[in-house]
């Protein structure tokens, strides 16, 4: 048996021996310690010098060449590589690279001294097929001798049969084979052991375990996954496109048309289902579900995302780098990348109902009408009522009506539909009859039943290209959009209160995020170790606070249950800076969760209520505004009054205590009913 430093001995013999190979070798070495200084990106090259291309290396720059082939000693490259001096050296000091090996710095002066070839980006060099002596099957064995030849190696010793089908099992399904699968070979085998290989891979070839197998790493590359992402997470609906990589693969479905199809699947002449399935590759993109989230910018995230993964998977290159210059190592500029991107920008992002063979859609549909039709009966028989109630509807009691009611009101009465007919039935004292509330149960379950159908996300070209708004960039563009949102905001009262309120607070709360760790070593003294426990503590409280004061905003309100937290707040500070041992703090530190839980959803919610729909995202991005500079001024005040009485943080911390009582006192004027109706009346 050949030991491995024998057989590791032996390849580096071999490969010293042979020629470098710029690609393999001295690309990687380049890419990592030159070229964000002397590479493709003009904008910042230093002292005009390129060594991404042997044009730029080889050129004379005031006498001095990069690479002089043949000559190491003379390259300056090669001397800059040596030097000691700070000044001289490298790459420099201050742009903190890694330090070359010697076997990096061997590598180079071999390649100097065999001349410096260059060698095209791989990524843009098609694949040779390589020169055979053989032919047929014996024609990958020639090409496996050679290079085994060439790295002073010998061919491994031919394994055993049972070997031989577990590798083959291993590497095809990623199953091993069954008792019953080696028994088969091995009788299979004694006969004609050559046809024996090739029937087991044949069968494997044919399982539907080996699409499951290879296609593993195409979704890898496509970056699936059944969930959302960010902190939310939650699941979505996208295995079918998992299931069409799976089939792709078994089915044998060309390499061109596998590329097609997931790219602009949607687009072909007759594009089926599977077709369109196939453009989820570009929907696999994070998706934030957080509450006050810019819709467009997240948009525009799934956009940047699919140019990325398009450029890495079919390209071979880090294209995204390219965002916001151009490429540093890779012939990509950002003016590149945005054309891509005008391309991707052109979708849609819809959910596609897909087949289920489970699904009788006949019978549901037909249940669906017989359920609408005998609530109309139902409806039009008791529509005198219905008439009377409505004609005596005012606008203080329109506004109390239910969504659904409201939008039915907007329509004239013939032309409602039967669920908008039975929306404002509900809100009539019609409502209340039994028989009608059976009724329109019986139509919601079989339309829900209907509407229940295996869904997937899928992208598709838009009709009408995607309107691109210019806009101002630059700090003071930005200052100028935040004050016209802010004068925006003041026609909204009680919307104004609560960003009041909740700057205060906010300040409060940062200070308990940010200093609660430091506190309980400086002035309680935890040990390193209590602090990680008493992080997860308040975290695990919060989530807790935020459960249990969501039911509670249902039942209370959210004006209420947020003045409630804030007292909460108050009384956590004082708890905190009476404290002098550990287990009085650790009472502190769970109000501190439950109260941050609570204070967290509530306020973002009311937000939400007090906002105009039209312009939800603008006010929210006021509150984050409002909220992060909270978050500087609260440790700012407690860092200063830590100062100013050198060194007391229990007086820092009861002052803290200000900052809630202000927000609370914000709360105060604030009403939610006439919030909520002015921006009702607003997207109205």
């Amino acid at each position: 048996m050949v030991r491995p430093a024998l057989l590791l001995a032996l390849a580096w013999s071999a490969l010293a021996d042979a020629k470098i190979s710029f690609n393999r070798e001295i690309r990687p070495i380049l890419s990592e310690q030159c070229f964000s200084c002397h590479g493709f990106d003009a904008k910042h090259r230093k002292a005009d010098l390129r060594l991404d291309t042997r044009e730029g290396a080889l050129a004379d720059n005031d006498g001095v060449r990069a690479i002089i082939p043949g000559d190491p000693a003379k390259s300056e490259l090669w001397q800059r590589l040596l030097s000691t001096d700070p000044e001289e050296v490298m790459p420099p000091p201050e742009a903190h690279k890694p330090k070359l090996t010697a076997k990096q710095k061997e590598t180079l002066r071999r390649w100097i001294e065999e001349g410096a070839p260059y060698e095209p980006h791989w990524a843009f060099t098609s694949p040779q097929r390589p020169a055979l002596k053989e032919k047929g099957p014996a024609a990958i064995d020639a090409l496996i001798d050679s290079g085994l030849k060439e790295a002073g190696l010998k061919a491994s010793a031919e394994a055993s049969p049972d070997k031989l089908l577990r590798r083959l099992s291993l590497d095809l399904t990623g199953l091993p084979p069954t008792p019953a699968e080696l028994d088969a070979f091995l009788k299979a085998r004694a006969k004609d052991p050559q046809a024996a290989y090739a029937a087991a891979v044949d069968r494997l070839l044919a399982s539907p375990a080996y699409g499951e197998r290879w296609g593993r790493w195409w979704l890898d590359q496509a970056r699936y996954a059944d969930s959302n992402g960010y902190s939310i997470d939650a699941p979505r609906s996208i295995w079918k496109y998992r299931d069409w990589v799976v089939s792709s693969l078994n089915a044998d479905l060309p390499f061109d048309h596998f590329t097609v199809e997931q790219l602009a699947g949607d687009l072909l002449p007759d594009a089926g289902e599977a077709q369109r399935i196939a453009t989820g590759f570009h929907r696999n993109t994070p998706l934030n579900q957080e509450g006050g989230i810019d819709v467009e910018q997240f948009r525009i995230d799934s956009v940047i995302d699919r140019v990325g993964t398009t450029g890495t998977v079919w390209l071979g290159l880090t294209v995204g780098c390219a965002q916001c210059h151009d490429h540093k190592f890779d012939p990509v500029t950002q003016k590149e990348f945005y054309r891509m991107f005008a391309f991707f920008n052109n979708q849609d992002e819809p959910t596609m109902k897909v087949t289920d063979p489970s699904r009788d859609e006949a019978k549901l549909a037909k249940a669906v009408l017989e359920a609408d039709q005998a609530l109309a009966t139902w409806m039009d028989r008791h529509k005198a009522g219905l008439q009377t109630w409505e004609s005596g509807l005012t606008k203080a009691t329109s506004a109390k009506l239910s969504g659904p009611a409201k939008a039915a009101l907007r329509k004239p009465a013939a032309k409602r539909s039967v669920a908008e007919r039975a929306a404002l039935f509900a809100a009539s004292p019609g409502g209340a009859d039994k028989e009608f509330k059976a009724l329109q149960k019986r139509a919601k379950d079989a339309a829900d039943l209907r509407d229940a159908a295996p869904t997937t996300l899928v992208l598709k070209e838009r009709a009408e290209p995607q309107v691109a708004v210019a806009q101002a960039s630059g700090v003071r563009a930005s200052l100028a959009r935040l004050r016209s949102t802010w004068q925006a905001s003041r026609q909204y009262r009680d919307f104004s209160w609560l960003l009041t309120s909740a700057f205060f607070y906010q300040g409060g709360v940062a200070v308990a995020i940010t200093l609660a760790a430091i506190y309980a070593q400086q002035v309680i003294g935890f040990q390193a170790d209590e602090v990680m426990i008493l992080v997860f503590v308040i975290n695990a409280a919060a989530m807790a606070g935020a459960l249990a004061f969501g039911y509670v905003q249902d039942r209370i309100g959210h004006r209420l249950t947020l003045a409630v937290t804030l007292v909460g707040w108050a009384v956590t500070c004082v708890w905190a800076g009476l404290a002098t041992d550990k287990a009085t703090f650790w009472g502190a530190a769970w109000l501190a969760g439950i109260c941050m839980g609570s204070s967290q959803s509530s306020g973002r919610a009311m937000a939400g209520l007090l906002a105009p729909a039209h312009q939800l995202a603008e006010f929210y991005g006021l509150w984050s505004f409002a909220t992060r500079l909270a978050a500087i001024a609260g440790p700012v005040m407690y860092g200063a009054i830590t100062w100013a009485t050198e060194g007391d943080q229990r007086t820092a911390i009861f002052a803290t205590t200000a900052l809630f009582v202000a927000g609370l006192l914000c709360l105060i004027p604030l009403d939610m009913a006439r919030g909520r109706h002015a921006a009702q009346a607003t997207n109205d």
